[in-house]
């Protein structure tokens, strides 16, 4: 799906869209493979629905691996190409405008931190609600914990829009510091009892 920013499509007409689409085809070397692209207006929101054969005019298959990457790389090119607003700018924006609460957020976050001293995940998640913050786990294929969004009055960021040090990284070295030490002194009790011969 090729899908221009709602403010970009109002402004787009059919000649426009295919030249987008073109424009994104040739980014992701797919111009000499059999396409078709329906325009879709969904709640005023213009974009396009391409669908492109893996096989070529030449019967050789196209390697999809990675295609969402290479597809959102094509998009950013082909939109500062075209002068049409990118991804990269609209999340800009987005954290721009939510500077206050972002800050807001990251405040809570310091205090929860301080005051509460959460010694785990759901201590961390359970503290924050108190404080008027809801931390929404993200649970990936794998069934790991990939980090938080936090969702205070309706407000939905990830951890890492919200402020770097959010990152699950940097979470469970505040959130699990007395294990990571416990760890550390039993690799460093470990290895001298190896030296020693023990």
């Amino acid at each position: 799906m090729i899908s221009p920013t709602v403010e970009d499509g109002q402004k787009l007409n059919t000649k426009d869209l295919n030249k987008i689409t073109n424009e994104f085809v040739k980014e992701l070397k797919l111009d000499q493979h059999q396409g078709l692209g329906f325009i879709h207006h969904d709640q005023e929101h213009k974009h396009v629905h391409l669908y492109v054969n893996r096989i070529d005019f030449n019967g050789k298959a196209y390697n999809d691996s990675f295609i969402g990457k290479y597809s959102q790389i094509a998009a950013e090119k082909v939109a500062k190409k075209l002068e049409l607003k990118t991804v990269k700018q609209i999340q800009e924006e987005k954290l721009k405008s939510l500077k206050v609460e972002r800050k807001n957020i990251k405040q809570i976050h310091d205090k929860c931190i301080k005051d509460f001293s959460p010694k785990n995940h759901l201590e961390y998640q359970t503290a924050m609600k108190e404080l008027g913050v809801k931390v929404k786990p993200v649970i990936n294929k794998s069934g790991r914990l990939q980090g938080y969004r936090y969702d205070p009055n309706g407000i939905n960021l990830k951890g890492s829009e919200v402020h770097r040090s959010l990152s699950i990284n940097k979470l469970n070295l505040q959130l699990e510091p007395t294990i990571k030490i416990a760890k550390q002194i039993i690799k460093t009790v470990s290895k001298i009892s190896h030296e020693m011969g023990m």
